[in-house]
């Protein structure tokens, strides 16, 4: 990948950032289809800004969704949500025409499933066949004509977004944790110490732009928890 490509989670959809989910979607197609559709008056970003607010406002669903940038620009994005029976379903996956081929889908994809584990132990999708080649590279089988699936065994790194925290999500703690606590944070940037199958050792949530607030093990030594903290602090800077 270009090492000017940054993947970051998105905490808070707003209308901006529908627009660009719905500019990327368009710019995924090759130029030549894009101007056909232009010029026909095909452009469908009303609608794709009008879907992509809906699976966000959807009450009561754990959304996650990282966007790749080329600098501030958006390039590229994938969305999953948690389906009724626990299992992580990815929605969209997009990256411009122009990025495609450098291994942004796949980065995309793997930030996606580290952020799943801690809400499901599946995620499944629904694949075009020209994609099947793609999905199947990250060993994603297919289980019913374009529905294809893919156990989410371990995370490949320590620290990953929480994207809502709520009890109903049944998210894996190794600690107690007060969910009342955190209700007022519900949309603000988290981001999780886990274990590679998921569990989560700590929390730490960005309460107003400055100030991490962490929860954690209070049975936990010093230096373990020094290390949370660290871990944790690395990752907010890393999304700025």
């Amino acid at each position: 990948m270009m090492k000017d490509i940054s993947i970051k989670p998105i905490f808070v959809q707003t209308p901006k950032i529908w627009a660009e989910f719905a500019n990327v979607e368009n710019a995924s197609v090759d130029s030549i289809n894009l101007q056909y559709c232009i010029s026909n008056r095909l452009d469908n970003t009303p609608n794709l800004i009008r879907d992509h607010r809906y699976d966000w406002q959807r009450a009561g669903r754990y959304n996650i969704a990282f966007g790749a940038y080329d600098f501030r620009k958006m390039i590229g994005f994938a969305k999953a949500f948690l389906l009724d029976d626990n299992e992580m379903y990815l929605d969209s996956l997009y990256v411009d025409y122009d990025f495609q081929g450098r291994g942004i889908g796949k980065q995309l994809m793997q930030n996606i499933e580290d952020a799943s584990l801690v809400a499901s132990d599946k995620i499944g999708l629904f694949s075009l066949n020209a994609a099947h080649g793609f999905y199947e590279s990250l060993n994603y089988s297919a289980v019913d004509g374009n529905t294809m699936e893919k156990d989410l065994v371990q995370s490949t790194r320590k620290v990953v977004p929480i994207f809502q925290l709520d009890k109903k999500h049944n998210f894996n703690f190794n600690f107690d944790i007060d969910y009342g606590e955190i209700v007022p944070f519900r949309n603000c940037p988290k981001y999780a110490f886990i274990t590679p199958d998921g569990k989560i050792n700590a929390i730490g949530i960005n309460t107003d732009g400055n100030r991490i607030q962490y929860w954690f093990d209070s049975n936990a030594n010093v230096r373990t928890i020094n290390n949370y903290k660290r871990a944790i602090a690395s990752a907010f800077r890393g999304q700025r």
